[in-house]
């Protein structure tokens, strides 16, 4: 092999990262606009500060990265056109929310994690969900979230609840009625 063709050869990565670094620093794929369908804080927490960046830059594959580890989705779908990226992320079927005054937490077969307050309204119109009190709360806590008995008791409402309904169902000529839990009027 000739001493020019090592050259090349050892010199090409180098050369194709030096191009792939100006593209990114040039404007190219530069995110102009952001659109998210079905979306809730989290996901534009991690999404809505990549205006201004590259499309293919390492925060925008971070920011993908952290919309699919939230517990209640299965993937996202991203595409870029005109400046815009647009996001479309998948949920999971078969969650089912746990409301507390303690605390909301999304019940899978395999799987309950505690939700942030700030996702609760826009997940009510995905998810079915449960009202627990606190002592429940605490055993499922300690010895964990039974799926089937939550599936049970969103069928027995024979609808998903939305905290909106319940909020409906228990006003009175007081107010909303002690057993609507605190902090989720939506």
């Amino acid at each position: 092999m000739s001493p020019d063709s090592k050259a090349f050869i050892i010199a090409s990565p180098l050369i194709l990262l030096s191009l792939l670094s100006s593209f990114i620093h040039m404007g190219g794929m530069r995110i102009t606009g952001i659109e998210i369908e079905s979306s809730t804080p989290s996901i534009e927490r991690a999404i809505l500060p990549l205006k201004g960046c590259s499309y293919i830059s390492k925060e925008m594959s971070e920011a993908v990265r952290r919309i699919d580890s939230l517990c209640y989705i299965d993937s996202t779908a991203t595409s870029f056109s005109d400046g815009t990226v647009h996001i479309v992320p998948e949920y999971r079927d078969g969650g089912i929310l746990a409301l507390s005054s303690d605390g909301v937490f999304l019940v899978f077969s395999d799987s309950a994690d505690e939700l942030d307050l700030r996702d609760i309204p826009q997940l009510l119109s995905i998810y079915p969900s449960v009202y627990i009190d606190d002592e429940e709360l605490r055993f499922f806590e300690s010895f964990g979230f039974d799926h089937e008995f939550f599936a049970r008791e969103a069928e027995e409402g024979n609808r998903a609840s939305s905290i909106r309904h319940a909020l409906d169902d228990n006003v009175s000529d007081k107010g909303v009625a002690d057993s609507a839990p605190l902090g989720f009027e939506g």
